[in-house]
């Protein structure tokens, strides 16, 4: 059966001297892996200029039960994408290499959460988008953002300057939890609270310095792994310390 899907690209692993499976994050059926040829031709071409990391497209995909691969036509800019490209400079590129990696890594399930999907198609859009104003700061207010979609938010309600985030339970506490180390002293926790509100319209008045922002990337990943997601050997977070 044919259905067409909205996706948006993660990575493309070489399955043969013919054809490379393309790994997406779809609306309609989660996590999924397309076929797509490998060869050299203008029509293999296209759709790989299409389905790079983090790009947003739509195809028709050959859906049949008990497969793990699905064959796909029709691939397709996905109409709200602004044609800018990630790739255009090394910013961007390096962000997106990190997003599409992190990506990756927590979404697993071949099952729709389409508020998830939402929430990471914004991600691919916001790196296609010609405004580059804030670039540095995109994948600091996607992790967090995202925590909304994955629910694993922290209760903002339970904040009071001074307070402690306590990072398993995500809550921010009178004094330090008992029993374990993973919460935010109270100046982390003042940092977590303002970033509660960024969004990907505002990230750009939003300035750190190189070791504020490193800081903040790493939080939110124990964050994440915290919250049963495995991201701690991504190998592009180092690409990012680099750069910002």
């Amino acid at each position: 059966m044919y259905q067409r899907l909205e996706c948006v690209a993660l990575r493309t692993i070489r399955h043969s001297d013919r054809s490379s499976i393309l790994v997406a994050y779809s609306r309609q059926l989660g996590r999924v892996g397309l076929l797509i040829a490998a060869g050299k031709g203008a029509s293999a071409s296209r759709v790989r200029a299409l389905t790079m990391p983090m790009s947003s497209f739509e195809c028709v995909a050959s859906v049949t039960g008990g497969r793990d691969l699905y064959h796909i036509k029709d691939v397709r800019r996905d109409d709200g994408a602004v044609d800018g490209g990630a790739v255009c400079d090394p910013v961007r590129s390096a962000v997106c290499f990190f997003m599409a990696d992190f990506l990756g890594a927590v979404l697993r399930e071949p099952m729709a959460d389409e508020p998830l999907f939402y929430g990471v198609r914004e991600v691919a859009r916001c790196l296609a988008g010609r405004d580059s104003r804030g670039m540095a700061n995109l994948h600091i207010a996607a992790l967090s953002t995202l925590t909304v979609a994955f629910g694993i938010e922290p209760d903002v309600s339970t904040w009071r300057n001074g307070r402690f985030l306590d990072m398993r339970e995500g809550r921010f506490m009178v004094s330090p939890p008992v029993g374990h180390s993973d919460y935010l002293d109270q100046r982390k926790s003042r940092a977590a609270y303002a970033l509660s509100r960024m969004t990907f319209d505002n990230r750009r008045f939003f300035r750190f310095s190189r070791d504020e922002r490193n800081e903040i990337l790493a939080e939110l990943l124990r964050y994440y792994s915290l919250h049963g997601y495995k991201v701690g050997n991504l190998v592009s977070v180092d690409v990012l310390r680099d750069l910002f």
